[in-house]
C-alpha cells in the first residue's frame, strides 16, 4: 500500500458542516482537523497510524513527499538557498542595518553562485564537503580579492550554515561536513575584524584595573609619537603624516569620547555633534543606532567634553572623527588601530586597540558602583549576561569586598580556637 496520509477523526463541528456531502471523511481536505499517515513509502519504509501534528492538507502532502525521498535528501533535508534566505531573513528580523544585510547577500549569492557551477551542481546543504569550501575560497583569492576580504566572506558562509544548524533546519552528525565550517582559532584578530567590530570576542581588557595612569599616559603621549619623538625600542623612527592622526587635538577627543561612552569605535567615528542634548546638569546625553547590532542605545558624558567636539570644524558630511578619505572600516583600520596598536608597543601597553576604551568605560562604571544592569543598558548590550561574561572579572571593589570579609571570618574562627584552647 503506497503512503497515505489521512483524517483519522473529524471533530463535531467538522463533521456537522460536511454531513451527508463527503463520500470518504478521511480525504476530506477543507478543514482543520489532525492529519494521519500510514502505508509503505517508495523507500519500502512502513509506517503505522501515526499522527503528524499538522493541520491542513498542504502541511502533510508536505511530510508525505518528505518521507518518499531518497534516503540521502531526507538527511539532507534542506537547500543551501534555503538556508541563505533563512539567514538572511533572520539578520533583516534583528534589524541589522542595510549595509550588512547587503554584504551578507553579497556573499550568499556569490556562494550559491560557485555551488551551481559546480558538475554536478551542488544543491543540498549537506552535499558542501570541506573540498567544496577550500575551492571556494582558492577561487575568491585567485579572483583578486584581498585576503582580509576573503576571510570575512567565509566568515559569513559559516554563519549562514551555523545559522541552519542552530535553527534545526540542518542536522549536524558525526560524518556531515559542516564540521569544516567551525572558525580556525586565530591568536590575533584581524585589522578588518576589529575596524569592524570593535573585537568584542571575550579577550576584555581595560586600560587601567585601577585609576587612570595608562588612560593619562596615552592622551599625552599621541602628539609625540605621531610626530615620531617617542618610538618602541629597535623600532626605526617613524612619522605619521595622515591628517587625521597629525591633528592631535581631535584624535584625544575621540579617545575620550569612546572612555567616556563606551561607545564601539564603529559608532564613534559616525558621531553627529548636532544631535547632542544638554540637560542643563552638566552632562550631555547622545543617542544613536548601534552599528553592530542596529539597536539604539543613549549615553551620557560631561559638558565640558561635547562643548569641545561642538567646536570642531566637521571634516566630512556631519562628522568630525571621520574625513571621509576611505570608506569607514578601512578609515579605522589605517587611522585607528594601527596608529593605537603601534602606540601600544612604544608606551609597554600590551595589545592597545580602540575597543579597550569601552572595556575601560564599563570597568570604571561598575567600580564607581553602577549596577550591572545600567552598566548593560549603556554599553547597549541586548542581554546583562554578556556584561557579566567580560567584565564582571575586573571588578576589584567586588572582591575587595569578599575578601575583606573572608579575612574577617578567618580572624573569628582564630579567636574562637584560641578561646577553646585556654
Amino acid at each position: 500500500m503506497a503512503l497515505r496520509i489521512y483524517i483519522r477523526q473529524h471533530s463535531p463541528d467538522c463533521l456537522g458542516r460536511i454531513a451527508g456531502r463527503v463520500k470518504d471523511l478521511r480525504d476530506y481536505r477543507h478543514c482543520q482537523c489532525g492529519w494521519w499517515m500510514y502505508g509503505t513509502s517508495d523507500n519500502g519504509d512502513v509506517y503505522k497510524p501515526q499522527a503528524l501534528k499538522v493541520y491542513s492538507y498542504a502541511e502533510a502532502d508536505k511530510k508525505r513527499k518528505e518521507a518518499n525521498k531518497p534516503k540521502e535528501e531526507q538527511t539532507a533535508g534542506v537547500t543551501v538557498r534555503e538556508l541563505a534566505d533563512a539567514f538572511l531573513e533572520s539578520k533583516r528580523a534583528k534589524r541589522r542595518v542595510e549595509d550588512t544585510i547587503a554584504n551578507y547577500k553579497t556573499v550568499t549569492d556569490r556562494l550559491l553562485a560557485f555551488l551551481a557551477e559546480q558538475n554536478p551542481p551542488v544543491l543540498l546543504a549537506s552535499r558542501v564537503t570541506p573540498s567544496t569550501v577550500a575551492k571556494l575560497q582558492g577561487q575568491w583569492i585567485a579572483s583578486g580579492l584581498h585576503w582580509t576580504t576573503v576571510n570575512a566572506h567565509m566568515t559569513i558562509v559559516r554563519m549562514v550554515f551555523k545559522h541552519g544548524i542552530r535553527m534545526q533546519q540542518l542536522k549536524l552528525d558525526p560524518t556531515a561536513p559542516v564540521e569544516m565550517l567551525e572558525p580556525e582559532k586565530r591568536g590575533r584578530r584581524s585589522d578588518a575584524a576589529e575596524a569592524a567590530s570593535g573585537a568584542e570576542d571575550g579577550r576584555t581588557m581595560p586600560l587601567d584595573e585601577e585609576g587612570d595612569t595608562n588612560y593619562r599616559k596615552i592622551l599625552a603621549s599621541v602628539g609625540q609619537f605621531a610626530r615620531g619623538d617617542i618610538q618602541a625600542e629597535g623600532k626605526r623612527t617613524r612619522k605619521w603624516r595622515v591628517p587625521f592622526i597629525c591633528d592631535v587635538n581631535r584624535y584625544c577627543l575621540m579617545l575620550e569620547f569612546m572612555y567616556e561612552t563606551g561607545l564601539r569605535i564603529s559608532d564613534t567615528v559616525h558621531t553627529l555633534v548636532k544631535d547632542f542634548a544638554d540637560d542643563g546638569s552638566g552632562w550631555t546625553s547622545y543617542t544613536t543606532v548601534q552599528i553592530k547590532t542596529g539597536d539604539p542605545v543613549t549615553v551620557f558624558f560631561p559638558s565640558e567634553l561635547a562643548n569641545q567636539m561642538r567646536a570642531l570644524r566637521p571634516l566630512w558630511k556631519d562628522y568630525v572623527f571621520l574625513d571621509g578619505s576611505l570608506p569607514w572600516k578601512r578609515f579605522i583600520r589605517h587611522n585607528v588601530w594601527r596608529f593605537l596598536r603601534a602606540l601600544g608597543e612604544a608606551l609597554g601597553i600590551e595589545d592597545l586597540r580602540a575597543h579597550r576604551f569601552r572595556d575601560s568605560f564599563a570597568v570604571n562604571r561598575l567600580n564607581e558602583g553602577l549596577g550591572i544592569e545600567d552598566v548593560s543598558i549603556l554599553l547597549g548590550h541586548r542581554n546583562v549576561q554578556t556584561t557579566r561574561d567580560y567584565y564582571n572579572p575586573w571588578v576589584k571593589s567586588r572582591y575587595d569586598a569578599m575578601r575583606n570579609k573572608r579575612a574577617a571570618a578567618a580572624g573569628v574562627v582564630a579567636i574562637n580556637e584560641k578561646r577553646r584552647a585556654g
